[in-house]
C-alpha cells in the first residue's frame, strides 16, 4: 500500500498544492517531528528526504524542551476539491422534479467510479489551519538541538489543516465505486453538488477502497512543514567533494564522507514546499 500512499500524496500537490496527510484524519499536531519512510526523491547517495506517503511521529519540540505560540486560526471560505484526471467520473441524482431555488432542500444520491488504481475524490470543507507563530525564535531555540535529531531524515510539523468534514476515497484498484445518499440544497439533477458542511451525507456502498473517509468531522487533511537543514553552499560541497576525488567512484562512503556534519556547519529553518513532493517525471500542469 506505500505505492497507493505515495501517489495519494503526489496528486493533492499537484491538484491542491498542499502536503497531504496520509491518510486523512490521522493525528499530527503543531510541533511533531515526522519521518517518512517511503519518502525519498532523487538518485543514488543524493537522495533526500521527501515529505510523501505516511509518516511516523518520531519525536516533538514539546520533548526536546522548545516552547512556541500559535498563531490566529485562518479559515477557507472555499471547500478543497478535486477528483483525479482521466480516473474518477461523479454524478448527482437529484430524487425531485423541476427546479429547486436556493436554500430549498433536496434529497439525491452520489455516484463516484473509479477507472484506475489509485485515483482519488476528495472533498474537504469548513477547513481551518493553525500555525505556528515565531519561527525567528524557533530557528534560534533549534541551533541548541543540532546534535538530538536526525535532522536530514525528518520534518517539523509548523502547521495543521482540519475540515470541518471530509468525503474522501481512493480506489486501490481500476473499477472501484462509492455511493453515498446526500441531502444538500436543491438544485437540478445531474449536477454534482458542491457540498458544503451542513449536509447530510452517508456512505452506502464502497468497492475496491484503499481507505473511505466518510463524511467525517474534523478530519486533518493537510499540513505545514519546515526542515531544519544545513546550509551548504554549492562551492563549500564543491571542495569536499574535490577533497575525496583521488577516491575511486565506488567507494561511496567516502564520497559520502565530504559531506558529514562538521562543528561549522550552520543550520536553519526552511519551508517545504509540496512540489517537493514530485518527481521530476510527474505532470506538473
Amino acid at each position: 500500500m506505500a505505492g497507493l500512499a505515495i501517489q495519494y500524496s503526489k496528486e493533492v500537490a499537484r491538484e491542491l498544492t498542499e502536503i497531504a496527510v496520509v491518510r486523512p484524519g490521522k493525528p499530527v499536531e503543531i510541533g511533531d517531528i515526522i519521518h517518512f519512510p517511503q519518502g525519498k526523491t532523487g538518485t543514488w547517495f543524493f537522495k533526500k528526504a521527501a515529505p510523501r506517503g505516511s509518516f511516523d511521529v518520531v519525536s516533538s519540540l514539546s520533548e526536546l524542551g522548545i516552547d512556541f505560540d500559535l498563531g490566529p486560526e485562518d479559515k477557507s471560505p472555499d471547500p478543497f476539491q478535486f477528483v483525479s484526471r482521466k480516473g474518477v467520473s461523479a454524478e448527482f441524482d437529484a430524487n425531485a422534479e423541476g427546479d429547486l431555488g436556493a436554500g430549498v432542500g433536496a434529497k439525491g444520491n452520489l455516484s463516484v467510479s473509479f477507472s484506475r488504481e489509485g485515483a482519488t475524490y476528495f472533498n474537504a470543507v469548513g477547513c481551518t489551519t493553525r500555525s505556528l507563530s515565531d519561527y525567528q525564535q524557533l530557528n534560534l531555540d533549534l541551533n541548541g538541538k543540532r546534535g538530538h535529531i536526525a535532522w536530514e531524515d525528518t520534518f517539523i510539523v509548523t502547521s495543521v489543516t482540519t475540515a470541518e468534514r471530509a468525503l474522501i476515497m481512493q480506489s486501490k484498484s481500476a473499477g472501484g465505486e462509492m455511493r453515498a445518499s446526500v441531502e444538500v440544497d436543491g438544485l437540478p439533477a445531474g449536477s454534482v453538488p458542491e457540498i458544503g458542511a451542513d449536509a447530510n451525507i452517508k456512505v452506502t456502498y464502497e468497492k475496491n477502497a484503499a481507505f473511505v473517509v466518510k463524511w467525517a468531522e474534523n478530519v486533518t487533511v493537510f499540513m505545514g512543514l519546515q526542515k531544519f537543514a544545513k546550509q551548504r553552499s554549492a562551492v563549500e560541497i564543491s571542495d569536499r567533494i574535490l577533497g575525496v576525488s583521488e577516491r575511486p567512484i565506488s567507494d561511496l562512503r567516502g564520497i559520502a564522507g565530504a559531506l558529514v556534519n562538521r562543528e561549522s556547519d550552520v543550520y536553519a529553518l526552511e519551508p517545504v514546499l509540496a512540489s517537493d513532493i514530485l518527481d521530476d517525471s510527474d505532470e506538473l500542469d
